[in-house]
Parts: C-alpha cells; structure tokens; sequence
C-alpha cells in the first residue's frame, strides 16, 4: 500500500484524523480562527440565550436539510423559539426569498440563519437587516464580488476553513458551542456529515474525509431512527459496514428525492422522527418517491440528450423544455454532461411565474459554471452555487442570448490544466492480503482530492471473462496467477470482451475500491482498461 500512495502528501494528517477527538479538535480551531466568527457566535448566543423567536432558512438538498435539522435540534434543545423553512424546487427555487423574509418579519421572527445559501442573496440580506433582523450565513457556495452584509461563515471567504459542506460546517459550529458549554454531541451527527459531505460531493481534504470515514462507520448502527428505517429500505440493514458508493447510490437519492417530487420537509420531518413505526412509513413514502424520481428524469434525460442533437460541438449546452419536471433537471444536466463530455445548463419553466425559465447546471471538464454564469450576468434573473454544480433563473426572452453568451463563456475559459497521471506501480495479485484490504478499508473513502489506489495487476492470465449487468454494458473479469483467482469488475467496458479469452496472459490497470460483498470487508478491482488503454475517471467510493 505505501508504494501505491507514496504521492500523498497528506497521508499522514489522514491518518492522526482516525481519532474522532482529533477531528473535532480541527474543527473547532478552523472555526475559532475566522475573522467573522466572533460577530456569528454573537447571534447564536443572543438567539441561545435570550430566547429570541429564530427561522433557520436552509435548502432542499440532503446537504441543507441535514444542516438545518442539526443546528435546529441544537437550538431545541436549548428551547429556542423558532421554526425552520426549507423552500421548494418547484415554487421557491434556491436561495433567500424575499417574499418569505417578509413572512418571517411579519411573524415576529427576531433572528434568521442562513444555512447552504446566503452568501449570493445580497439584496434579500440587506431588506432583512433593514427590517431589523439578527442574521448570519452558514454557507458553502460561491460569493459574488460584494461581499454580504452580515456575519458570515464561509470556506470561500475564511482561509482558516476547510472546504465543508454546510452540514460540516454546522457540524463545526455545535463542536465549538457545545464545548463552550460542556455539552455532548448529539448520537447521529456524524453519519447525518457524512452523508451530507458524500451527497454534495465536496473534496475529500483530511477534514471533509475524516468526516466521511467516521460517518460511514457509524451508519449500521445509526441512533437516528429515520435513517436506520432508510437503511432498511435501501436493502442495507445487516451489514457492519458501508461504502460512500452504497451512500451515493442507496442512501442519498432516496433522501434527496421528497425534495424533487414534493417537498424537503419530508426529509427533515424522516430525520427528525421519534418512534420506529413513524421512521418505518416515512422511509416508504421516500423509496416511492425515488421510484417516481428514477423515471422522471429518465424521461427528462432522454430528452436532453436528444436536443442536444441540435446544438452540435458546442462547448456549453443550454437546453430547455418547457414542461420538463423541475426537480429533476439537476440530475439531466449531471447525466448530459457526463455523457457529452460539455457543461449542460438544463431549464424548464418555472413553476408560478410566466415568462421565468428555472434550472441547474453541471459542470464537465474543469469548468467553472459559476464564473461562466457571471459571464452572463447581463441576461439573467439571478443565479449561484458551486464551480462544479448551479442554479439559475432567466427570462425566455433571454433563452437565445444566454444559450450563445454560455457556449461562448466555456469555450474561453480556463480551465484547469490535467496534470500528467502518475506510473502505476506493479502489483501481484499475491500482495492483496488481509491486511491489505484493512488498509484500504482504514483509507475510504475515496473521491474528489482523496484518489483511489490504482496499479497496474502482474503476472496473471484471463481464467473466464463475461458480460455483466442486465444492459450487458458491463465486464466480469476473472484473472488467475496460477494459485488464485481475482475479480475485476469493468464497468461499461464490455466492448473489451471481444480481446479476452481463456488463458491469455493479461495486464490490467485497476482501481482499487473498498467493498462489503457478503458482509466481509474485502475490496473490489474496477478495470481501467488493458494495457496502454487505461482511462482515468472514477466517483467517491
């Protein structure tokens, strides 16, 4: 394992994080250094302390919610008057609105938090310090270029901070709060930050995957009633461990679906349960929804990818259908970019507002959709996010000049160079031991800024070679170096079978990725490719 990473600086920060009191230490001391944090631990204390009525503004993401959930349940605890407001997809769209704010201010609301936005809504910000509200933002997306008018916890705005998503953020907050205090965590918190961290798919930094690694571990096992039911009825009770690519796959689309289909109350109201029989038909009411989102964006999907068609090799794609289901349209804009290769904006028209387009975009490629979209900004509504994923309004009649400002926008942008992919070293299939597999165990997960080993598998011959999956897109690899025999898995490479046959003598570049195959912590080869065909590319696992 150590020549596999021997190009990881922070390896060893890594490891001094597998002690959960070292990460809460970091934590804390992140937030302690932030120039604004004496001005946002003011509100907190004069919401905790004075007993001021409080709104926590989150989003509708798995992110949002989990982070407004904690911070919520802290204020609760502490009997806090107050509520929380989680917009819709459909009616709200992302960010503050100001028409709520009002609503806040009217209900005799003292303080309000903003919690995954915020940071962009700097007009909303100025009407509510205006009317007098206590505010501050615990974000995690993009600023513009006047900063906010309010105390703000942000990564992008306080060097001392890591790359958290909000929920860790919060996570971070409670931590220094609470020891302040000499209260306890609450039971759930770690794996609630670990499946917030995955699901926004922020860089694994030593924090970020501290966070996850522990996150993970605890979920089995989980004090949350909501997510042990979900657990369940993702087909993931009984095993003692869990991969982030059973999180990405099985945990948060079911989560993040109530908000597409319905409403992210759903979501807060699954974590916040408090009997099992509650938990139970609150997990249901999500799977069903997850089946109605599965086939919703199919459809929207395959729509997408068919106008695009019509735009050629532009180096941006905008794409809109009227009717296509709003909720869905950030997961089309993922699967476009993915397959074309391009940053995709997909729109729809917005819910409740004639003439207004609404949708999200994916970034491919290194491109910043963000900077792209600041680029536009003379023919937009509004708009805000993350580099790599964002939201975005517009009027129809801008539909054209936006599609062509966008393309025009990522095919001048700079990019990210690729730095040349280092060797790969040489691994028999003999070096993976036990004691191997402990160690990647001891390392997931993997992803953005945290790659997975990868080596190039010696010394072995094709014993059998298949199809896989229902599609058959998929390579079941069996390879032997004459004592025993492995399995790689080559997702959408089956076009390799043709090249494979018994006995021929193979070199395989792999990734090597934890798995819990019959509820043993083993680990799993997925095919780069064959010799020199290697490609690089793979998701949090």
């Amino acid at each position: 394992m150590q020549r596999l990473l021997a190009d990881r600086a922070d390896l060893e920060e890594r490891v001094n994080l597998l002690d959960p009191e070292a990460v809460s230490h970091a934590a804390q001391l992140a937030v302690t250094e932030c120039g604004q944090w004496p001005a946002v631990r003011d509100v907190l204390l004069r919401a905790r302390d004075q007993k001021r009525p409080t709104l926590i503004y989150g989003d509708y993401d798995v992110d949002g919610v989990v982070a407004t959930f904690m911070l919520h349940r802290w204020l609760r605890a502490h009997e806090v008057p107050g509520n929380v407001f989680l917009p819709s997809r459909m009616v709200h769209g992302y960010g503050l609105n100001r028409e709520v704010l009002g609503q806040a201010i009217e209900h005799g609301y003292r303080t309000l938090i903003a919690v995954d936005c915020g940071t962009a809504n700097l007009a909303e910000l100025e009407y509510a310090t205006g009317a007098g509200l206590d505010l501050a933002v615990l974000d995690h997306h993009e600023p513009k270029s006047t900063l906010p008018p309010v105390p703000v916890l942000n990564a992008h705005l306080e060097s001392s901070l890591p790359p958290y998503c909000s929920a860790g953020l919060v996570g971070a907050v409670l931590d220094v709060m609470r020891t302040e205090s000499g209260e306890a965590a609450e039971a759930d918190e770690a794996e609630l930050m670990a499946l917030a961290t995955i699901a926004d798919v922020v860089p694994l930094v030593p924090q970020n995957w501290a966070l996850a690694h522990h996150g993970l571990r605890a979920l089995p096992e989980t004090a949350n009633l909501g997510l042990a039911e979900l657990i369940k009825v993702a087909s993931l009770h009984g095993l003692t461990r869990l991969t982030a690519r059973q999180a990405s796959f099985n945990l948060v689309p079911r989560l993040n679906a109530v908000g597409r289909m319905q409403s992210p109350r759903l979501m807060f109201d699954l974590l916040a349960a408090e009997d099992e029989q509650d938990a139970r038909e609150r997990a249901l009411q999500h799977d069903r929804l997850n089946d109605e989102r599965r086939q919703t964006a199919d459809q929207v999907t395959r729509a997408a990818l068919l106008q695009s068609t019509n735009h050629g090799d532009a180096a941006g794609l905008v794409l809109y259908g009227a009717d296509w289901h709003i909720g869905v349209l950030g997961i089309a804009a993922a699967r476009v970019a993915e397959q074309l290769g391009r940053p995709a904006v997909v729109l729809a028209d917005a819910p409740h507002a004639d003439g207004l387009l609404s949708g999200s975009a994916r970034s491919a490629a290194g491109h910043n959709v963000v900077a792209a979209f600041e680029h536009c900004a003379g023919v937009l509504e509004s708009f805000g996010g993350h580099a790599l994923a964002a939201g975005v309004k517009l009027e129809f009649g801008q539909l054209e000049a936006f599609r062509s400002c966008f393309a025009s926008a990522i095919r001048e942008g700079q990019t990210p160079g690729q730095e040349p992919a280092p060797a790969l070293a040489s691994v028999s299939i003999g070096e993976f031991t036990e004691q191997f597999e402990g160690d990647v165990w001891s390392l997931a997960p993997f992803g953005l800024g945290h790659a997975a080993p990868r080596c190039l598998l010696t010394g072995c011959r094709v014993e059998r070679a298949s199809y896989m999956g229902r599609d058959k897109t998929h390579l079941n690899l069996l390879v032997s170096d004459g004592q025993r025999q492995i399995r790689i898995a080559g997702f959408n490479q089956s076009h390799l079978l043709h090249q494979l046959s018994p006995g021929q003598p193979v070199l395989p570049a792999v990734e090597i990725l934890p798995d819990n195959w019959n509820n043993r912590c083993s680990i799993m080869l997925r095919l780069l490719g064959l010799k020199d065909h290697a490609a690089p590319g793979s998701n949090q696992q």
